[in-house]
């Protein structure tokens, strides 16, 4: 099993129904959480192979924040923690604020 797990930048949330579908629309995931507010997502994947896999999901922003840290995407396997890859990456918003 593996799980992505999706931080938002500050100022942004997740919109639940664009989660809910894809999730829906994706046999090879088992189940989602969301945390801190719905600015974090955790999805949990049967298994992640060779193939790509794209994930799409709309956020929101909620409001504007002034120097904002980057945000990060983790996919890690859920039996062994040690197997994990991060990227980082901030909304072109940021970029012209």
């Amino acid at each position: 099993m593996a799980i992505v797990e999706v931080n938002l930048p500050s100022g942004f949330e997740f919109d639940l129904d664009t989660v809910n579908d894809f999730k829906n629309k994706n046999p090879i995931v088992m189940r989602y959480e969301m945390e801190d507010g719905n600015t974090k997502a955790n999805i949990y994947f049967d298994a992640i192979g060779h193939e790509n896999v794209c994930i799409e999901l709309i956020a929101t922003r909620v409001f504007k924040v002034a120097n904002p840290a980057q945000a990060y995407v983790q996919v890690y396997d859920y039996y062994d923690t040690t197997k994990k890859a991060k990227a980082f990456y901030s909304p072109p918003e940021y970029n012209t604020m």
